[in-house]
């Protein structure tokens, strides 16, 4: 048997447009990210609020962002203003706890400018250790494979349909850069 599904607006304060400028407002103070990576962070958070919404709505209901609509069956009662307001706090509450691991899947743990890099050397307490990476990232070995690593990057980025001057606008490079990788992959390949 087929469960009728019903659409119910919630409000516009519960769509995409609203919930992504609130994570972007949020991620503003964050001057370690750049404007790619405040975007990439607001969908993850955004996904993760999506997840933890749906958790706690009541069974076969969904959030639907898109038309800022809750989703259920047919007959269901949803949660009034205040109900959603409480299920959207707690939700937030929950995102906000597992901010840490979101940015690490999101953006991976390593710094992307220098001054940082200097700053996370810097912060390993152990000298030996700390000389150990330092000499590990200033090896030729670590140049080819932090070059590999990119290309491969650059590469993936122009197959998922950005042009090479998008990349090279994100990188901070020019454009002659991006294709002077690209012409060297295309000869190692």
């Amino acid at each position: 048997m087929t469960t009728t599904m019903t659409e119910s607006r919630i409000g516009a304060q519960y769509g995409t447009d609203t919930q992504r400028h609130n994570l972007l407002a949020y991620l503003a103070g964050d001057d370690t990210l750049t404007e790619h990576d405040r975007d990439l962070m607001a969908d993850a958070l955004l996904g993760a609020l999506r997840v933890e919404v749906d958790e706690l709505l009541p069974e076969g209901s969904t959030w639907q962002l898109a038309t800022s609509a809750l989703l259920h069956p047919d007959g269901e009662e949803t949660p009034d203003s205040e109900e959603l307001r409480e299920i959207f706090a707690a939700a937030w509450q929950a995102v906000e706890g597992r901010y840490a691991e979101i940015e690490q899947a999101t953006l991976g743990g390593l710094p992307v400018t220098l001054d940082a890099l200097e700053g996370a050397l810097l912060a390993v307490e152990d000298p030996i250790r700390r000389a150990r990476v330092s000499g590990l990232l200033a090896s030729s070995d670590a140049v080819r494979v932090v070059a590999r690593v990119r290309g491969d990057a650059i590469e993936e980025a122009t197959r998922a349909g950005l042009s090479r001057q998008e990349v090279a606008d994100l990188l901070g490079t020019g454009l002659p850069a991006i294709n002077k990788i690209m012409r060297g992959r295309r000869k190692a390949s």
